[in-house]
């Protein structure tokens, strides 16, 4: 019976990733990435720069399923499905001596709402987030085994968390924390004595190789190691600069509370657990995953620049101190320990099917976040049509905000320019057939057969037909099609 349920969840989690993958149209982020995995394409490597913020790995990762896959959504995504598939696998591994609660972990992050709409997105979080979660599970269970231990698996997912994204400081100071405070009254002597000190030296070679090799471009780019060092302060500087990502401190809690209301039960458990269940809160596995939680959840919130993706760093790691809570308050009453598991799987499920399919995107979704809009994949189709009767119209793009349309154009990509146009332009790119480009002054643009420009500048002129878009939550677009 247990194994058909565990086998049922699995399906779930399969299916609540992978259905209808392409029902939220790429974000800008999403359109972005696929730009640079092309890049990979031209020159056989990533040129990494700091300007960028986000490291080389995912992008690797990513152009590993694209070249198996094509360029279509699914593929695009795949490195997230496959990381957030493996992220909930890791606890039942790497939780020391508490299989059975790592098991319940692993089945409540399967049908995770955070974790299940960010497993579908074709961004850096959820393959940091694996690299995070196995750091700090096999650092906690190398610290409290009581055989000699090695350091590979922790280096080299630190590796994994440096190569992925700027905020491996934060997570890493989390989990320093963490790990100080669930070790205390532990000799430092009896830890550094308990290290294979043969192996862990080849471990941080390793480590050390690779974190060269990835950033690096397998060495073919050596910048990459002056870009690596420049990127940590100008992504600390970006709190400060870039006021549009800016939220309020309570701003983790109320998405929170509309997705996953349930792991408010975790504080009242701790609450609960000091002052009548106290040889449980002091167990170093609770004092460990409760404390990474927490010094996550408050240095996100107090850092200025906030965006919905990262509530899964603190998400995960309240859902794995949850599991282990409830299994250990309950472990003598078996029903009511599957009774309240059940509950909570089931609701996940309901605010899962929720926010990724009822809702995939818009402002009812708290997860959703400057995405694009359906109008731009309308305005597509409008293009595509137009393509079909002129198969050389060409197109000029002259929005501010025009990503993922790149991904959607591909195909077209030489018949479409993209540059950031104006009110003064305007004569110049809808003039009409026939008048030379030295007619209108100033006039060096190449006769386009649609133009995109804000909508601010939306008016009539002969010989055109317009159209208003709303290509994404940022973005009114002014459409001018000749006729």
């Amino acid at each position: 019976m247990n194994r058909f349920v565990l086998l049922l969840l699995c399906v779930i989690a399969c299916l609540l990733r992978l259905w209808q993958i392409d029902l939220r149209p790429l974000h800008n982020d999403e359109g972005v990435n696929f730009y640079f995995l092309e890049k990979i394409s031209s020159l056989g490597y990533y040129p990494y720069s700091h300007e960028n913020y986000h490291g080389p790995l995912y992008f690797y990762v990513t152009y590993g399923f694209t070249s198996l896959l094509g360029d279509s959504v699914l593929a695009l995504r795949s490195s997230a499905i496959v990381s957030s598939l493996v992220l909930c696998i890791v606890p039942f591994f790497w939780l020391f001596r508490e299989k059975r609660a790592g098991l319940g972990a692993a089945l409540l992050l399967f049908v995770s709402p955070s974790l299940v709409f960010y497993g579908r997105y074709a961004i850096h979080e959820t393959l940091f987030l694996l690299c995070v979660v196995l750091f700090a599970l096999s650092l906690f269970q190398a610290a409290v085994e009581e055989k000699k231990i090695s350091l590979l698996v922790p280096t080299l997912a630190l590796v994994g968390m440096i190569t992925t994204k700027e905020t491996w400081i934060i997570s890493f100071a989390a989990v320093g924390v963490a790990l100080f405070f669930s070790l205390l009254g532990t000799q430092f002597q009896e830890l550094k004595s308990k290290i294979d000190w043969s192996r862990s030296s080849w471990a941080l070679l390793l480590s050390g190789i690779l974190l060269v090799a990835i950033f690096t471009g397998g060495f073919r780019w050596m910048s990459g190691l002056r870009e690596a060092l420049l990127a940590l302060p100008q992504w600390i500087s970006r709190n400060e600069v870039d006021v549009g990502h800016h939220k309020p401190l309570i701003y983790y809690v109320s998405l929170i509370a509309r997705t996953e209301p349930w792991l408010f039960v975790l504080p009242l458990l701790l609450v609960y657990g000091a002052f009548f269940r106290r040889e449980i809160v002091s167990q170093r596995i609770v004092i460990f995953l409760s404390t990474w939680t927490l010094v996550t959840y408050l240095i996100y919130s107090f850092v200025s620049y906030k965006t919905p993706w990262l509530v899964i760093s603190f998400t995960v790691p309240a859902t794995l101190t949850l599991s282990v809570l409830l299994w250990k308050f309950f472990a003598d009453s078996r029903v009511a320990r599957h009774c309240i598991f059940a509950c909570l799987i089931l609701a996940s499920i309901c605010s899962s099917i929720t926010y990724t399919f009822l809702l995939p995107y818009g402002k009812k979704n708290p997860y959703s976040y400057t995405h694009t809009s359906k109008g731009m994949l309308q305005f597509v189709e409008l293009i595509e049509k137009m393509w079909e009767k002129n198969p050389q119209a060409r197109v000029l793009i002259g929005t501010g905000h025009y990503w993922p349309l790149p991904y959607y154009l591909r195909e077209h990509a030489s018949l479409v320019d993209y540059r950031k146009s104006g009110k003064k332009d305007l004569p110049c790119l809808i003039r009409p057939r026939g008048i030379p480009q030295n007619t209108i002054a100033n006039c060096r643009s190449p006769l386009y057969d649609l133009v995109v420009v804000d909508s601010k500048y939306q008016r009539d002129f002969s010989g055109w037909r317009t159209k208003y878009f709303r290509l994404s939550d940022v973005q009114e677009a002014a459409v001018f099609v000749r006729l």
